[in-house]
């Protein structure tokens, strides 16, 4: 009787800790990596499409319309890299704030996670 008691008693004291899961912190960072990184294939691809398209206008009125094409693109790759540039400082201020949440800190292995996926966004439209 006072084995069961004590079983009562022992369920009654278990408190349930909430477990942390990191990659919760992660499915919006990645999410927003993702958005950025399609941003940049876009701009690439625009700007690969403008090259090859230089390569093959041979007459001066196609190479006319092809530079007032490019003229406006340029606007609209600007504005685009503008965007860019502002997704990574939002994302550089998420990465800082993420340090102090429980089990993200510094050199965590979500906060490398983090850092290097944030580099290697920053390295795409240079290469």
């Amino acid at each position: 009787m006072k084995e069961q008691e004590a079983a009562a008693v022992a369920k009654e004291d278990v408190v349930e800790i909430e477990t942390w899961n990191p990659e919760e912190s992660l499915r919006p960072f990645l999410n927003e990596a993702l958005l950025v990184n399609e941003e940049i294939s876009a701009i690439h691809a625009l700007l690969k499409v403008a090259n090859n398209d230089s390569k093959l206008a041979h007459k001066q009125d196609l190479r006319l319309a092809l530079r007032d094409r490019i003229n406006s693109q340029i606007s609209e790759i600007l504005n685009a890299a503008r965007r860019i540039c502002k997704r990574l400082e939002v994302i550089d201020r998420a990465n800082a704030e993420n340090c102090h949440i429980f089990g993200c800190g510094e050199r965590t292995a979500v906060d490398r996670a983090r850092i290097s996926v944030t580099n290697w966004l920053r390295r795409c439209p240079k290469s």
